[in-house]
């Protein structure tokens, strides 16, 4: 699910800051879950609003090593799925995050 469904739930709120975001993206060759700085994070996944980010050039050379079928390290919740999840978590009394 995205982050931004999880606002609001006890322990996450949306936090507006004014100052420049820089990301860095690791291609690890599949989409796996890693921890950066103490957060769990994603590596690179080319979904196609990450692929139109790129430069030609850069796009080019990604092509050169990706194989086919790409999937996501974890499953994606939508819909039914991720709206009973979210009801589950407004149940919860303890944070989702610490």
């Amino acid at each position: 699910m995205s982050a931004k469904h999880l606002v609001g739930h006890n322990g996450v709120r949306y936090s507006p800051k004014n100052d420049c975001v820089e990301y860095y993206h690791i291609w690890l060759g599949k989409h796996e879950i890693i921890k950066s700085n103490g957060a769990y994070t994603e590596s690179f996944f080319p979904c196609a609003m990450a692929l139109n980010a790129l430069t030609p050039s850069q796009r080019s050379a990604l092509a050169k090593t990706l194989s086919g079928n790409y999937v996501l390290a974890r499953p994606h919740l939508r819909g039914k799925r991720l709206r009973d999840l979210l009801a589950l978590c407004s149940q919860q009394t303890k944070p989702l995050i610490n």
